[in-house]
């Protein structure tokens, strides 16, 4: 072997185990940081699209700073957070099988999702039957967490979001008549104007009009005929638990019949952009889950960081999931361990979260105590109206 070909074997070795200690480095690197793997439902078709992206925008910001630092704590180890994503393609059907794959396929340890409760509640089921935890970030109807031990919600219920702006109808804005106009198929819709009916009764005020509709049905693209009875009674108040892609039509159809009641929501209503706030909107009212302009000091710095990346105000929907996802980080390194069982315990345990959309404990099985935030749609924007304490 000549004196060059020597040097160019030395050269080749040296590379050669160069590369084999990156690999047996990065390969020891896996072995000591296994993975966490956190199933993640969202709606990425469908009506609501923004819903999903501002999960996917707001988880993977959660977890990137964690595996920045090399994973989450768990004992003596550091465990990578794996993101598995399906889309639920916003039917129950497309969310149950996103379910089925996550837990038989994927063999994810918990399920962040979905959001609305049409999708979470059979979701809910799937999660129970198996003993997989389940953290919903934004759906309110009871029965997504009614009757089971591995089903949680961030949110508010529906029950006590309809009770509170029932009240604010009633006492604040002196309302004696109200109309509701909503899709009756869909749980969150439903429950919102049942509790809200019963409560306005309740409280000395009459419903004048109770109009529904199916999405399913083609005439109901058009909204006219019930806005038209709705009309006849003259309320002060219609109430509308729709989601925003119905509300937007439903408020310039009421106004262009010469209907002045003031509109009245649920947090479905937050997915409205600016730009879709029209003067038809002005002066409504909805309840929400967290106002960016009340926030605590350390929950600014979510929405900067949110606003920096994303280049938007994060609505309730990233905000709650950044608190699902901090729950979750926090009931594993409690336990000390990242396995289902070990996850419900961990979230049964948390008491006083401080997250984003206020102080969160699960003192109530799977549902939080909270607060609940009133939002106005005030010259093209939503505007802190009022916080109401749980009683």
């Amino acid at each position: 072997m000549t004196a060059a070909m020597f040097k160019s074997y030395r050269l080749w070795l040296l590379a050669a185990l160069i590369a084999m200690s990156l690999v047996f480095g990065s390969c020891q690197r896996s072995r000591s940081l296994p993975e966490i793997r956190v199933g993640l439902i969202v709606s990425l078709s469908g009506d609501i699209p923004e819903v999903g992206q501002a999960t996917i925008n707001a988880a993977q910001m959660a977890v990137r700073p964690i595996n920045e630092m090399g994973g989450l704590q768990t004992g003596k180890q550091r465990r990578l957070i794996k993101l598995v994503i399906e889309d639920s393609l916003d039917t129950p059907q497309g969310a149950v099988a996103s379910a089925q794959k996550l837990i038989n396929q994927e063999d994810v340890a918990v399920i962040v999702g979905p959001q609305a409760s049409r999708n979470a509640i059979p979701v809910a089921e799937v999660a129970e039957a198996t003993q997989i935890p389940l953290i919903s970030p934004w759906s309110t109807n009871p029965a997504t967490t009614a009757n089971k031990r591995y089903a949680f919600r961030v949110p508010f219920t529906d029950l006590a979001a309809a009770q509170v702006i029932a009240q604010f109808a009633r006492k604040d804005l002196q309302a004696t008549k109200a109309a509701l106009l909503y899709d009756i198929t869909r749980p969150h819709n439903t429950t919102s104007a049942d509790v809200f009916k019963q409560a306005f009764r309740t409280l000395g005020g009459e419903i004048v009009a109770d109009e529904t509709y199916t999405p399913d049905n083609p005439a109901d693209n058009n909204f006219i005929q019930y806005l038209t009875r709705i009309r006849e009674q003259n309320p002060q108040i219609l109430y509308l638990p729709n989601y925003s892609n119905e509300i937007l039509v439903q408020a310039e159809q009421a106004r262009e019949l010469g209907i002045e009641a003031i509109f009245l929501g649920t947090d479905a209503w937050v997915t409205l952009s600016s730009e879709q706030l029209s003067d038809d909107l002005e002066g409504s009212i909805f309840t929400s889950h967290y106002a960016p302009d009340i926030l605590e000091p350390e929950a600014r710095g979510f929405v900067e960081h949110y606003r920096e990346r994303y280049d938007e105000v994060p609505n309730d929907v990233a905000a709650l999931t950044y608190d699902a996802f901090g729950l979750l980080f926090q009931a594993i390194q409690n336990q000390g361990k990242a396995d289902p069982e070990a996850i419900r315990e961990g979230l049964v345990s948390i008491k006083d979260y401080r997250g984003v959309t206020g102080t969160i404990g699960y003192q109530r099985g799977g549902d939080p105590v909270k607060s609940v935030v009133l939002l106005k749609i005030q010259g093209g924007q939503f505007k802190f109206e009022r916080l109401v304490n749980p009683s």
